[in-house]
């Protein structure tokens, strides 16, 4: 089943983006348990199209960790950890790729 199927308007995905403002916020509590696994959900869905569009991509995502990063909510162990599902993606799923632009998203994160 195609994720695009099950969510043509995007709904779901807009309304976990939208936790993101909350956890900025500090109002979710034991955010550091929900983050490995909202991440993880995003790097899927970064392989799905909706109406030739990318659900998500890298860069947005690495976008919302910064987001998270900054907003303070989250010790030094709960980003390593957030972030595992991206450097994941990044380091060992596509690590035969050279595009410029997958190198660029590596540096960035190295850089965390």
């Amino acid at each position: 089943v195609n994720y695009s199927l099950l969510d043509t308007g995007k709904v779901f995905v807009n309304f976990l983006l939208r936790q993101f403002e909350f956890i900025e916020q500090g109002q979710i509590r034991e955010a550091s348990k929900l983050l490995p696994t909202l991440f993880q959900f995003l790097i899927m869905l970064t392989k799905e199209k909706y109406q030739e569009e990318v659900v998500i991509d890298i860069p947005r995502i690495m976008q919302l960790c910064g987001t998270a990063m900054a907003s303070g909510q989250l010790n030094t162990a709960s980003i390593s950890v957030s972030l595992y599902p991206l450097i994941h993606e990044l380091f060992v799923v596509q690590e035969s790729v050279n595009i410029p632009d997958i190198l660029t998203q590596r540096e960035v994160v190295e850089s965390i």
